[in-house]
């Protein structure tokens, strides 16, 4: 095994970090690369992938997940349920998606180095979908680089720099003027209006950069439904949101 593999792609993807973006160029790549403890099959039903089942208990509150044995990480060591423990609770910390399942998580333990236990504070009926999406997923990745990589969202300091964003995004760069370009990101740093930055593009593109900006700054559910009402949201992990 080696070698390099060259493709085409149609733009520059903001991050491999599948963790921290909701980019779909993202997605793109990176499902050729990591994977997740569930995955959807054909009838997009979670089914096992690096999980090899699992068991619910306490009435829906207890997920007990067995993992696969002899998985390897390309680095060669095992997947254990130390890494998948640490990457949980960092997609839970930073990911859209990870942050809306995990305001109902108690802890997520490791039972033993094959058994990951999640403790739920309500029965949730989502967890298995949200751990087997692919955008802004639940990648598992070893704990040592989880330990060494950064809470890119942690610090709000480190606020996304949207205009950089669209420069990486020509579905969005070409359909912008720049009067709209620059109205567009007034309202978006304001962010007093949500709706006002959808009105400021007359376009679809702003209103997915508005949804981005609202995922990435880990606005509370409130303010995300009010994202969804605004007709704000294009594919950027907020199906576990409730519609009201």
């Amino acid at each position: 095994m080696g070698g390099v593999l060259r493709a085409g792609m149609i733009g520059e993807p903001p991050s491999l970090d599948l963790h921290w973006t909701t980019a779909v160029i993202t997605q793109q790549i990176t499902w050729h690369v990591y994977e997740t403890l569930y995955t959807y099959d054909r009838s997009f039903t979670p089914a096992p992938m690096l999980a090899e089942g699992h068991t619910v208990a306490d009435g829906g509150r207890r997920y007990t997940i067995r993992l696969r044995r002899g998985v390897r990480f390309h680095n060669g060591k095992e997947m254990t349920s130390a890494d998948v423990v640490a990457s949980l609770n960092r997609w839970g910390r930073m990911a859209g998606t990870g942050k809306a399942i995990f305001k109902n998580v108690e802890a997520v333990e490791a039972k033993d180095p094959y058994t990951v236990v999640i403790h739920m504070k309500l029965p949730s009926g989502v967890l298995l979908a949200a751990l087997a999406r692919p955008n802004n997923g639940a990648a598992i990745y070893p704990k040592e680089v989880c330990d060494a990589a950064a809470d890119v969202l942690g610090d709000p300091d480190d606020e996304p720099d949207w205009r950089a964003l669209i420069d990486h995004e020509p579905s969005l760069q070409h359909r912008l003027t720049e009067r709209q370009l620059d109205s567009a990101l007034e309202a978006i740093a304001d962010f007093t209006d949500l709706r006002s930055a959808a009105r400021a593009g007359h376009s679809r593109a702003v209103a997915e950069l508005a949804g981005r900006a609202a995922v990435e700054r880990g606005l509370p559910d409130a303010d995300l439904i009010a994202v969804r009402r605004a007709g704000l949201v294009h594919d950027i992990g907020l199906h576990a949101i409730p519609a009201t």
